[in-house]
């Protein structure tokens, strides 16, 4: 991933996930941060979990999510930045993840 992003988290980390019993591929997530730090990142292939987990027939082909996690006063900030900022929820995310992670594709 050398050259693909930037950030101020100091590691990321990937897992991969498979069945068991046929060790078919079921997904990959990236993580951004530490999953027990108040604040981190998680991105995904969403079109692979919802081909997994429905019948489903109109998925997009290409669906990658992005997640924000805030936790306790994080999250308490997060919410009082937007009431008392009066600012969207999207503003205030794209924030977030402007000062924490850029990602460059190619």
């Amino acid at each position: 991933m050398k050259g693909h992003f930037t950030s101020r988290w100091s590691k990321w980390d990937e897992v991969t996930s498979r069945q068991t019993s046929t060790n078919a591929f079921l997904g990959r997530t990236m993580y951004f941060g530490s999953q027990a730090s108040d604040l981190f990142c998680r991105v995904y292939d969403k079109t692979l979990e919802r081909k997994i987990n429905s019948d489903q027939k109109d998925i997009p082909e290409k669906w990658t999510r992005l997640e924000m996690v805030y936790r306790k006063d994080r999250a308490k900030k997060l919410v009082d930045h937007m009431i008392n900022g009066h600012k969207s929820p999207g503003y205030v995310l794209r924030g977030s993840l402007k000062q924490y992670l850029r990602l460059f594709c190619r």
